[in-house]
């Protein structure tokens, strides 16, 4: 979580006493690195236009490397593509479901569209076994 955010993510897991997660206070995309962009927080009700800290999938687990994911959910308000995009090793290696959250939306605020997403799936042999809620999209590879 890029945004003032992570400290309400903080609270919550404390509150839920949670010791199985973790917060990171960087973007996702498909670079990394310090980037000027704006990103959309607390559900839309506010963006913030300034320098953020990205990495992405491909990048934080070629730090970890001894982690198998099994899964990813993403829902980046927008930037999903993107998160996609920088997950291509990750998705080639170790094979996760995904989960994806494809709001029109959100996606058009940076120019993309869920067929981009559906398309690079399709190129990773993944194929779309459900949508649900009409916006997150699941798939597995094939």
């Amino acid at each position: 979580e890029p945004t003032p955010t992570i400290e309400i993510l903080k609270r919550n897991l404390q509150a839920l006493r949670c010791t199985n997660c973790e917060c990171y206070n960087f973007a996702v995309g498909n670079k990394s690195g310090r980037t000027k962009d704006t990103i959309s927080m607390l559900w839309d009700i506010m963006e913030l236009s300034q320098e953020f800290d990205f990495i992405t999938i491909d990048g934080f687990l070629a730090e970890r490397p001894s982690l198998i994911i099994n899964a990813i959910k993403i829902d980046t308000d927008g930037y999903d593509p993107e998160v996609l995009y920088g997950a291509a090793q990750t998705l080639k290696n170790q094979s996760p479901y995904v989960v994806v959250e494809l709001n029109e939306r959100a996606l058009g605020k940076r120019g993309n569209q869920p067929l981009e997403a559906l398309d690079f799936m399709k190129t990773h042999n993944y194929s779309l076994i459900k949508i649900a809620d009409k916006v997150n999209y699941i798939f597995a590879k094939k």
